[in-house]
């Protein structure tokens, strides 16, 4: 089986790469709001879910285009809290909080620790099933950042995601309505896909499932509302398997 490589400009930006050490103080935006954030209790009550709201609103906007100063382990931490306060039956705040993971894990080309990648793939995977359906792009955006040089950490879960019946194999098929939710689930295998050095590579089992859904969409004609990045993304990670 061929070593998957796909470009990254398809898939949204350059390979993480590890954080530059840079000054503290470019870090105390996001280390104040996070240390108000962990400092919070799962609480039900109308004014935690409104305060947890603008926190993640805050620590979404934060300016971090120098990379902030942040260490992945902060970023762990903060992302694991973070959901740990959102019940599943939250549905704008799961919305958020997938916002979030989405956003400091690209933003700060964090690749999240073994440990804590497993809690937030069994939320995200918990997410999917039981939240609404209008959630599902953004939790699908998480999980493909989670994923993202992860692939090979993810094995607890590939029967779950990539298994007969799994759920991006589901989210991915021509017969979902929504072309977003399709379009997000394939991201969602692109970067399972991905190949990384010095890691194993996707089991040829779960390769195989994932080219069949790239495949079938590529024989598909392109739909109006399938973008053009989308679809060469899809058609770059096939070639690649």
């Amino acid at each position: 089986m061929a070593t998957v490589q796909v470009a990254s400009s398809l898939l949204g930006g350059s390979p993480r790469e590890a954080p530059r050490e840079l000054p503290r103080e470019l870090g105390t935006g996001f280390r104040r709001l996070s240390a108000r954030l962990c400092a919070l209790r799962p609480d039900d009550s109308s004014s935690s879910r409104t305060e947890i709201h603008l926190l993640l609103d805050q620590l979404i906007s934060e300016n971090y285009s120098e990379g902030g100063g942040v260490a992945p382990e902060e970023v762990s931490t903060l992302l694991v809290h973070a959901c740990r306060l959102v019940p599943l039956g939250q549905n704008h705040l799961v919305s958020k909080v997938s916002q979030l993971i989405h956003h400091l894990l690209n933003t700060l080309q964090v690749i999240v620790d073994e440990q804590n990648l497993d809690f937030l793939l069994a939320y995200a995977a918990s997410a999917l099933r039981q939240c609404s359906c209008w959630t599902h792009v953004k939790v699908l955006q998480a999980l493909a950042a989670l994923v993202y040089g992860n692939g090979s950490k993810c094995q607890k879960y590939l029967p779950d995601l990539l298994g007969k019946g799994g759920l991006l194999v589901k989210l991915s098929d021509l017969a979902q309505p929504d072309p977003e939710v399709r379009r997000a689930a394939v991201h969602c295998m692109a970067n399972l896909c991905l190949s990384v050095p010095g890691q194993p590579y996707l089991e040829e089992p779960y390769q195989n499932i994932c080219f069949q859904a790239f495949l079938t969409t590529l024989q598909s004609p392109k739909s109006p509302d399938m973008d053009d990045i989308t679809f060469c993304m899809v058609g770059g990670t096939a070639v690649g398997l």
